[in-house]
This record gives structure tokens, sequence and C-alpha cells, in this order.
């Protein structure tokens, strides 16, 4: 695949990509391969099997969802319905319900409107604290852009 059309559809994806190649590193995982199939990016990750190992693939993919879930937060502050839509799900999962309470419980992100968390208007964004974590993942992944 072309090195042109692979950049093209990075700037399309956005920061989350080093995000996620960052955390590989952390982790001593090898690298996602990256391929270019009709317009659809197609990521592929090699599997490593070790001991506890569904834990430690739901583990990964809590923390994967959680890595997106602030890329996006990082933009904009989002209803759940409008978090699930850009995070490419239909409907708000069982999943990103998970994630959100535990983004919450971490201090990394907030209600807009703490006292009615029920509120059909409630929307979620980043605290100082996922803000600082989002910026330290870029500076990993050596994409500082400040």
């Amino acid at each position: 695949m072309g090195g042109d059309r692979v950049n093209a559809l990075f700037d399309i994806v956005g920061n989350g990509t080093n995000s996620v190649i960052a955390a590989c590193k952390r982790h001593g995982a090898a690298p996602p391969k990256f391929e270019e199939l009709q317009g659809f990016l197609i990521v592929t990750f090699k599997a490593q099997m070790i001991a506890g190992g569904e834990t430690e693939v739901a583990g990964a993919q809590s923390e994967a969802q959680s890595i997106r879930v602030l890329d996006v937060l990082s933009r904009d502050a989002l209803s759940a319905r409008a978090l699930a839509e850009a995070l490419g799900l239909r409907s708000k999962t069982g999943a990103l319900k998970r994630t959100l309470n535990e983004l919450l419980g971490e201090g990394l992100i907030e209600y807009t409107l703490p006292d009615k968390p029920n509120s059909r208007l409630q929307k979620y964004r980043l605290t100082n604290k996922g803000r600082s974590l989002i910026t330290k993942q870029a500076k990993e992944a050596g994409t500082d852009e400040e």
C-alpha cells in the first residue's frame, strides 16, 4: 500500500492511533500492522497467549477503549450517545458505560452537570488530570503537538 494513502488514512483516524502504538510499546507488545483495503483502514494486532489471557485481553480492550474515549473527549464535551457515535458504536453499550464509570472514578473525566448525573443534558469532559494523561501519552508516542 502506498505511503501517501496510509498517511491520509492516519489523518482521518487522528491521534488515537499514536496512543495505541505507544500503549503497545509500553506493554511490550508488537506494534500493530496497518493496511488499507477497499477504502477501510485495517489494524491488526499480534495476539500473545499468556497465563490468565482472558483477563489480560479484557483489560487490554478496556484500556484501548479508555484511550479512545479520552482522545475523543480531548476535543469537546459530549453526551454518552454522541460519544458512542464518535467511537463508531451504534448505541451506548455496557462496555462504554463501564469505561465511563472507570474514567469518572479515576478522576480523568467529569460530568458537565455534576449535581444531575442522570440529566438528559448530561455530558462528559476531560478533567485536568485527564488532559495531563493525554499530553503525557502524546509525548511518549513522539507526537507532542503544542
